[in-house]
Formats: structure tokens, sequence, C-alpha cells
């Protein structure tokens, strides 16, 4: 870019990027609701010039002197916004379950850069911030049908690093329930010793991969992740193995299900077969853990026969001992927002929080550690329930846009969201050149493959040469954005419908538009 290169020496002057500001920021708004209006319409993936010409525009090392707030400014409006992908503006954009951002929660993401406030430790004398936070947690816990006198519900950067934190709690959990020390206190070797445990091991049918990396950071080790799958049905937990490893000796276990499963969408386990569960992991002092990024939300679905397959399981998540979500996916706040559900919220504590002891008694613990202790059963320290001493207000955009919609409008967004996947599955079971997945033993009627869509949407097409390029042609239309995977040795592709703005008629029309359109288009080419 020219002018970054040819602009004059410039010094930081405050007073006079304080000036500036408010015409700056008109400047940057006009350009954001040009952005947004204009989102239903725009190509979910920026031109290639486009990107050609962001990427030339960045300098090629640190100016030796700024730029200035002005030239930075037309920079990032000019340069680098149209060269960034409309994952979270588009409600067609399919590949990652991202979701978007609702109104409400963008304003009021706006005001948390603005006010850039720290939650590490909460003093309601100080600041509402953690008061704010807490009341976000306590609605989410209604909408998610989660009595909060039961559970207890943290904010974290993402559903990877609630994944951690219930094998981190789990791991706590086996072995004290054993009678061993603290592991977080005194190390897993020991821990696992005086519990006379070979090894704390993680049983799951097909986990999400954080659940691999949360198994390697809490020093259980990924070879320790076992997959207890059904052999026709990978994703499904086979509760009769599970029961076997909780029965071997010398083994403590947690027990990972997954609400649903990433490529798929599909739930890991049965009504009945989570209330096995459940005594089973009681009887072997097993902890329970429930990955539900996404799936949690089908508590939020209407109690109608349309939806009955999917919350006549969602509705027993509260079984577990701990149940992750994220507020960047069906939420639809803007990222990074994860939440992490706890029965037992000092198993937390037993981890994260440093006692005095643990100082020199010459060295004088920072501040932040010397804060104020909270009253019992009052909302604990955020330094001492979590990883991050520094933490971004994320809870303010889920609180706006909780208050905003509330029970009824978050209902009616799931609702439409689950309509189109629903709809987007019956073309595909419908259309001779697609074929749905995965495929479901001795089901032919269409009905019972239906009920069980939520967000996902897996299916391949059945020409292999077409299949080779489908993911290809699809994107390249620029009309609607799907992922590529691998599914049973080949190629497919991945639907995730998770956007608020998800008009049903409108992107549904669209999207079949594209589908039957890439066969014919490769039907007309396979004819010359």
């Amino acid at each position: 870019m020219s002018r970054l290169n040819s602009q004059a020496k410039w010094i930081m002057n405050n007073k006079q990027d304080t000036e500036s500001l408010p015409q700056l920021t008109s400047t940057l708004t006009e350009s954001l609701v040009s952005l947004l209006q204009n989102a239903r319409s725009r190509d979910i993936l920026p031109a290639k010039s486009t990107l050609i010409h962001a990427v030339q525009s960045l300098p090629a090392q640190l100016p030796s002197h700024g730029l200035g707030l002005s030239h930075t400014t037309q920079h990032l409006v000019q340069d680098i916004a149209p060269a960034v992908s409309s994952s979270s503006l588009s409600s067609r954009y399919f590949g990652f379950v991202t979701g978007g951002t609702t109104p409400a929660a963008r304003l009021a993401d706006y005001l948390v850069t603005t006010l850039d406030e720290c939650l590490a430790v909460r003093i309601p004398s100080d600041t509402i911030a953690t008061d704010v936070e807490n009341r976000a947690l306590a609605m989410l816990a209604e909408l998610l049908k989660l009595d909060n006198s039961s559970w207890t519900g943290f904010f974290t950067p993402g559903s990877s690093t609630s994944n951690l934190y219930g094998i981190a709690c789990g791991r706590e959990h086996v072995l004290r329930a054993r009678g061993a020390p603290s592991p977080s206190a005194e190390g897993l070797q020991t821990a696992c010793e005086a519990a006379g445990v070979r090894r704390v091991q993680i049983l799951c049918s097909m986990g999400h991969p954080s659940i691999m990396k949360a198994a390697s950071l809490a020093g259980l080790g990924r070879g320790t992740v076992k997959q207890m799958g059904l052999a026709d049905r990978p994703w499904h937990l086979d509760v009769a193995r599970v029961q076997k490893e909780l029965e071997s000796p010398g083994f403590a276990s947690i027990v990972s299900v997954s609400l649903g499963e990433v490529n798929t969408g599909k739930f890991g386990i049965s009504a009945e077969e989570l209330r096995q569960l459940r005594k089973l992991c009681d009887r072997h002092q097993a902890w329970l853990h429930i990955d539900a990024a996404f799936g949690i939300f089908a508590n939020v679905l209407p109690g109608t026969p349309e939806f009955k397959y999917l919350k006549d399981i969602a509705k027993y998540i509260h079984l577990g001992d701990s149940i992750t979500g994220d507020g960047h996916k069906l939420l639809n706040v803007p990222f990074d927002c994860g939440f992490f559900y706890l029965r037992d919220p000092s198993r937390l504590k037993d981890i994260f929080s440093i006692p005095k002891t643990n100082f020199s008694e010459f060295a004088i613990p920072p501040v932040y550690f010397s804060r104020p202790v909270p009253a019992p059963g009052g909302p604990a320290n955020p330094t001492d329930v979590g990883i991050q001493n520094a933490r971004r207000f994320r809870a303010l955009p889920a609180y706006a846009s909780l208050v905003a919609y509330g029970q009824a409008g978050y209902e009616d967004m799931i609702v439409r969201q689950t309509r189109l996947a629903r709809g987007i599955a019956a073309f595909v079971l419908d259309h001779p050149a697609y074929e749905l997945l995965p495929h479901m033993p001795g089901v032919d009627d269409k009905s019972p493959v239906l009920e069980t869509v939520f967000i996902l949407i897996l299916f391949r097409a059945v020409d292999p040469a077409l299949n080779e390029n489908l993911l290809v042609r699809i994107n390249e239309t620029g009309k609607m954005y799907a992922q590529g995977v691998v599914w049973e040795g080949q190629k497919a592709i991945r639907c995730a419908v998770a956007n608020w703005a998800v008009d049903v008629q409108e992107d549904l029309a669209i999207v079949t538009e594209v589908l039957r359109g890439v066969t014919e288009q490769w039907a007309g080419r396979s004819r010359l």
C-alpha cells in the first residue's frame, strides 16, 4: 500500500487522537453499516484479487514511525475489511459451526472494547461487571433448562477450554473419590499411586479433537482416550463396552458423551442409555462429562412432535457432572465465548485456586491473588475458577442478547436453523445425484432419518468423479459455503447451519438451487 510507505513521520499525540476519534469512528460506523446491510447479497469469500491487494497492503516490517490514526483507519476499512470472509455475517456460511452475532450482541461488543474491563476479581463495590456475568450465566441456564440451584456456570474462551475444564475436574474427582490427595496439588503420579490406580482413562465415541487436547494438557495423555463407539454407528457410545471398561481393575474413568458428533451432528447416546450411564458412573466412581457444544441448544426447541427425538435426549443432559457449551455457536454471540456448567464448583477451585501457603514466606502474592474472599455460597472470583487471570468482558454480549430476545427469540432462532438443516437433508435424500450420510442401517423411511437432524448435514455425490470436486464447485458459486470432510474413507460435504439470520424459505431455495445446478452442470459436461 503506497500510502503506508510514503507518509511523513508521525508521533503519537493523545490530544490529536482524542479529537479525531469521533470523526474516524463515524467513518468506520458508516463502513460497518454498509457491510451489514449488504450481508445477504455479499459473496461469502472475498475475491482473489481483493485478497492479493490486501496482502500487498500489509507493511513488510514495523514502521519506524507510526502512520497515524487516520491513515490506519483508512487502511483497515479499505484494505483489510474487504479481504475478510463473511463467515459470521452470512446465513449461508455452513463451514465451521460459528454462528454469527445478533444485533444486540454486536452493540454490546462495541461497548466491551470501549470499556475494556478486565474480569479477574469480583469486587462488587468497584464494578458491576461480575454481577452482569453471573446474571448472564443464570439466564443462560434457564434458557438451556438447567436448574440454577444445581449448576454453577462459567464463561470460557470456547468449548475446547470448557472440555479441558471438564476433563481436569474429572481427573480430580475420580482420584479423590478413591482416597487420593488432589492431583492438582500433589501431582498426577502421587495421586494415582495413593488411589491404587495405574492410569485415568477417557471413554468416548468419536469425541471432538479437543478431548484429545484436554487429555494431553491435563497430564493424562492422548493415549488414554479410548473410542467406545458401536461398530455400525461409531459416533454412538457402546454402553456395554463402557461398562466393561468401568469394571476394569486399576483404572479410573472419565466418560465423555458427545451431543452431537462434529461431522454428522448425531447425538452419541439415547435417553435410556444416558440414564443407564449415570448409574454406572455412580457405581464405579466415574465422572460423566457431556460435550454439548451445540447439542445443548436442542433444549431450547419447543416440545412439539417435530422435535421430540432431539428433546427426549437433550432433556437428560442434567445427568452429567459437567457440561460444555459454546456461545459463539448457537447463542450467536461474538468470538470468543464458551461456557461450562458444573455440579460441584469446588472441583474448579481445587484446580485453579492458589492457596497462600503455596507462596514463599518471603514473597508477597500479587494483588489479584490477595483478592477479597467471596461470601460462602456466593459467586467465586474468576481467577479461582479458570485458567485466565486477565479476562475479557465476554459476558456482556451474551447478557445483552439474552435480555434482548429472551426465551421466545432464541426458540424461534433454533427452530429456523433446525428446519433449514432438515430442509437441506430432505433435498439431498430425494435427489438421485446425492446421498445423505451417515447411512442408517435398516431405516428406509425418510421421517426417522430427518428427525435425528439438528443443525448438521453430511452428504456426498453419488458419482465419484463429481464427488472429488464437489466442494470446490459448491463454494465457487459464492452463494453458500460448505466444508469438506472425509467420511468412511471418502470425501464428503458437511453443512452446519448456525447463523441467527437464517431465513428458511429464502436460504433453502438458494442452497437447493446451488446443489441442483452443480449436478446439472456436471451432467451437461459429461454429455459433451
